[in-house]
């Protein structure tokens, strides 16, 4: 039993001490949050479609909304999209891309602005 017991200590330390910090090198959501916050205007909320990268939302640390539709987002305002949403952009009306950056897993992630006014 004890034997066991060392046994699944050590396996814990190393994947805590190890495999963990390989598995999230290069997903600093810290950093891409910090990278909303410098591009999106102070006290407009950040509208999501189909970004689920809480991480990043946490980061940002301002007010955000979910939207169902990007044909609902506001003039002026700013959304983050993904990859399958840039790609369909034209089908949402007039996008402005302010930044691309990458979610928690790599993938790309768009930010955007309605340029109608």
């Amino acid at each position: 039993m004890l034997a066991f017991l060392l046994c699944w200590v050590v396996a814990k330390v190393v994947f805590v001490e190890v495999v963990i910090p390989q598995r999230t090198a290069g997903r600093n959501a810290e950093a891409t949050g910090a990278a909303l916050r410098e591009h999106a205007p102070i006290g407009e909320p950040l509208f999501v479609l189909k970004l689920k990268d809480e991480g990043v939302m946490f980061y940002y640390a301002r007010p955000a909304s979910r939207l169902t539709d990007v044909r609902a987002l506001p003039p002026g305002a700013f959304a983050v999209l993904i990859r399958q949403e840039w790609e369909d952009r034209a089908a949402f009306g007039h996008l402005e891309l302010v930044s691309c950056m990458n979610d928690q897993q790599g993938d790309p992630i768009y930010l955007v602005r309605n340029s109608l006014k």
